[in-house]
């Protein structure tokens, strides 16, 4: 349900088509410069020699959502950036955040395993096991007025069953602006489903159902899985027609920090085969548990000298079931998760950066989130934040006065803008609120 993206030696280009959300791991060389179109909130990395023999390496970072600061939802304007100084990016922790749970009824998710699985034919068994189990999402957007209001499909997906009377999870992009939401039984029934709650910066959304009776899905350990043992993904790519569809495949990687609309998800890689519509379906091990929720793929790996695209083959990605499940809870003990944030991209301007480009040390702004925090208070792309609450600008500090913080909030700064500084109070907002604005 995400604008399909294509990639440009890690840039994002949309391609305004409905589909699902990829990852911008692939840093394959540019096309010619005519084709190039490059957005300031892409995590990129490359090498270049510049003049005069000095070599700088250029990482355009994205303060990740482990650090509560980025992040965006399309569209919005992207403002021109002035020439400056390409800034040296100090290293960030990837990874999701696991959310603290506080008392509140949630119910047992999963709780069940499948009754056999013989050894000649595992993956069947498993596939007719967990079949019910998995659903399609219906996306419908309302159009027209009054009498000719009416309902249109806008986008499908695939969901997971985890309790008997109708809590499904999905991916936060599979849902993301409708108007009302359906779910598809393996059996072709259509039913009416609510949006009890979201992670947008996880990629993560929680339906109910009002039914009883349902088969929930199976779930495993995601911390045991090994690189290499089978990988079978489940789910309805290409939409209904293929609904229930089964692939095979490995784990082909564990823990990948990948970077998705600006934030660093540490995802399951699998060579699985994952096309448009099995977003938010089932990642499952040999022992028939959902171990992961498939969530993106890539398939553009770059552009020839051309400028023509270079394919990719077997490279999708799930969000593992041991980051999701504590998400999940949280959404259903309390119907939503706060994740504190300012709304923009940062990098690091270092000492010898500075001295360069004769401009303070501290964190330049790459990308400002329209309508967020920082936007609000006036903050603008290539701004240095040089000081704190009367410290020092650093990543990791900065990073932690923000997620220490609650939503309303105020965190003094200090920018320098044109060679002048001033103080700006920003108000600490809520990204699962300004990002699905």
């Amino acid at each position: 349900m995400s604008t399909q993206y294509t990639q440009n030696d890690g840039n994002r280009i949309p391609t305004g088509e409905p589909a699902y959300r990829q990852d911008a791991y692939s840093h394959a060389p540019p096309p010619p410069p005519r084709k190039r179109r490059v957005w300031p909130y892409v995590l990129v990395t490359g090498f270049g020699a510049l003049a005069v023999g000095i070599a700088l390496t250029l990482v355009v970072v994205f303060l990740p959502m482990s650090l509560g600061l980025g992040g965006w939802n399309w569209p919005f304007p992207i403002p021109t950036q002035a020439a400056g100084p390409t800034p040296t990016a100090a290293p960030t922790a990837g990874g999701n955040p696991t959310p603290t749970l506080t008392p509140g009824e949630v119910p047992e998710l999963g709780g069940r395993t499948l009754p056999y699985i013989s050894d000649d034919s595992p993956v069947a068994d498993i596939a007719e096991g967990l079949g019910p189990s998995i659903v399609g999402i219906l996306n419908y957007r309302v159009a027209g007025v009054g009498q000719d209001q009416r309902r249109i499909l806008s986008g499908s997906g695939s969901g997971i069953i985890l309790t008997e009377d109708g809590y499904i999870v999905t991916n936060f992009h599979v849902v993301e602006g409708a108007d009302a939401l359906s779910i598809l039984s393996i059996g072709g029934e259509e039913i009416e489903a609510r949006l009890v709650g979201r992670d947008s910066t996880n990629d993560l959304a929680v339906l109910k159902v009002e039914e009883t009776g349902l088969v929930p899905a199976p779930l495993g350990d995601s911390t045991k899985v090994r690189v290499g043992e089978p990988a079978i993904a489940m789910g309805n790519p290409l939409g209904s027609e293929l609904a229930g569809t089964v692939t095979l495949g490995i784990i082909s990687a564990t823990n990948r920090v990948i970077n998705v609309d600006g934030f660093n998800l540490t995802l399951l890689q699998t060579d699985a085969a994952i096309n448009p519509g099995n977003s938010g379906g089932a990642l499952i091990n040999i022992r028939g548990e959902v171990i992961g929720i498939n969530t993106l793929k890539t398939f553009i790996a770059g552009f020839d000298e051309s400028g023509n695209q270079i394919p990719t083959e077997g490279i999708g990605f799930a969000i593992p079931m041991h980051v999701a499940r504590p998400i999940i809870e949280t959404i259903i003990s309390q119907g939503s998760i706060v994740r504190p944030g300012i709304g923009v991209t940062l990098a690091l301007v270092d000492a010898d950066t500075a001295e360069q480009f004769e401009i303070p040390e501290g964190l330049q702004v790459m990308s400002v989130v329209s309508g967020g925090p920082a936007a609000l208070a006036g903050i603008r792309v290539n701004d240095i934040i040089v000081s704190f609450e009367g410290n020092p600008a650093e990543m990791e500090t900065f990073r932690k006065a923000i997620t220490d913080r609650r939503p309303g909030d105020t965190l003094a700064i200090r920018i320098w803008r044109n060679g002048r500084e001033s103080d700006v109070t920003l108000v600490i907002g809520d990204m699962n609120e300004f990002l699905a604005d």
